[in-house]
């Protein structure tokens, strides 16, 4: 009975670790593509500024 609770125990460990290492990974995911957005709307910002100055 010990070495099936052992095992449980082993595999809970296994399975909390790995959903926080995938929703970490979601929310870096997230936070990467919204930085990546803003940098490509600035960028569009600045190219539209251009002619206008000229």
């Amino acid at each position: 009975m010990h070495a099936y609770l052992s095992e449980f125990v082993t595999y809970l460990i296994k399975f909390i670790f790995l959903l926080a290492v995938s929703v970490g990974g979601v929310f870096f995911g997230k936070k990467m593509a919204v930085g990546k957005m803003q940098k490509k709307a600035q960028q569009k910002a600045k190219n539209e500024q251009k002619p206008n100055q000229e």
